[in-house]
């Protein structure tokens, strides 16, 4: 069985300053740790300049 994904919907990711956005990556890494799960982002701010990749997802 292929690995799960899930799929957070967000403003912004790190590093811009954002709590929601710090939290959903956070809770990434958590998902990944206790139950394998792989996290994809759709970021909803259309001005966010920021690496496709980060930290892993």
């Amino acid at each position: 069985m292929g690995s799960q994904h899930i799929t957070q919907i967000v403003p912004t990711l790190p590093p811009a300053i954002n709590g929601l956005g710090d939290f959903a990556l956070g809770l990434a890494h958590q998902l990944q740790t206790d139950f394998g799960l792989v996290t994809d982002f759709v970021i909803g701010n259309p001005q966010w300049q920021g690496e496709a990749e980060l930290e892993g997802f």
